[in-house]
């Protein structure tokens, strides 16, 4: 199933690439970084069913547990960036790369590396959906269950965060001011813990489908976890507001990843 899945990344991400030069602005692809997971799944599974082979109930609820987390991110990002200007940080792009081939240089530093990574994080799932289900027992019904509870306790935490945010930032009184209320309260960045949340949870559930596919699939929540907590998460947002009055107050008495109360100023 590897050259499907490098088959359809490809398509997927070129189509993008071509929505990009129509709206001038490469930063379209964020946007459906979400939904490039959800094609590849659908398209893995259909490839299966219309060879005759059957999906066990474990299967299909890893499909549905990356539908909805997908769908969900891609429904987000596009509301909040369709009608936005290109990202500052294809912007930055654009000026480093200067006019020559910058097309071209655009499709295959962001289009295809997008494309290369979605298929090294999606190694797991792509395993879990080539072969078929090696069978059920106690220990892999702890595996679902433990997965998909943290799963959704994830989901759950990202909504909630996307959304409180995106409502505080409607909110012209609140220009300049920290969010530090509801699921802000208990995590600076709920939404990277929530992501993150997402992806190990994925991973138990792939556990309970095929231990030793789940041995490898671990790079996927390794990666996701790495990138957020010491790359391009975290360490940015953090970055951005340092300074800030008070974000660095809000620092102090609350954690900056795991969910928990607040702690007393000192």
């Amino acid at each position: 199933m590897f050259l499907e899945s490098i088959l359809t990344a490809w398509v997927f991400f070129t189509l993008i690439y071509g929505l990009a030069l129509l709206r001038d602005d490469y930063s379209v692809v964020d946007i459906f970084w979400g939904s490039s997971f959800v094609v590849l799944a659908t398209v893995l599974n259909v490839l299966r069913l219309t060879r005759g082979e059957s999906l066990a109930w474990t299967e299909y609820a890893l499909w549905g547990f990356v539908a909805l987390w997908g769908l969900r991110l891609t429904l987000y990002l596009g509301k909040r960036n369709w009608s936005k200007s290109e990202d500052y940080r294809y912007v930055a792009m654009r000026e480093k790369w200067g006019p020559k081939l910058q097309k071209l240089k655009a499709y295959l530093k962001v289009y295809m590396t997008q494309g290369f990574f979605q298929l090294l994080i999606a190694t797991g799932f792509i395993l879990a959906f080539s072969f078929p289900s090696t069978g059920f027992s106690v220990l892999r019904a702890v595996f679902f269950a433990s997965g998909a509870l943290i799963f959704l306790i994830g989901w759950v935490f990202e909504t909630l965060g996307d959304y409180q945010l995106q409502r505080f930032k409607a909110d012209p009184q609140n220009k300049g001011k920290v969010l530090t209320h509801g699921v802000w309260a208990y995590t600076r960045h709920p939404n990277y813990f929530g992501e993150v949340a997402v992806w190990w949870g994925l991973w138990l559930v792939i556990l309970s489908i095929s231990p030793l596919i789940g041995l490898i699939g671990v790079l996927s929540p390794l990666i996701i976890t790495w990138l957020l907590l010491y790359v391009s998460g975290i360490p940015l947002l953090e970055k951005r507001y340092a300074g800030n009055e008070a974000f660095e107050a809000y620092k102090k008495t609350t954690n900056a990843f795991f969910p928990w109360f607040k702690r007393a100023k000192k």
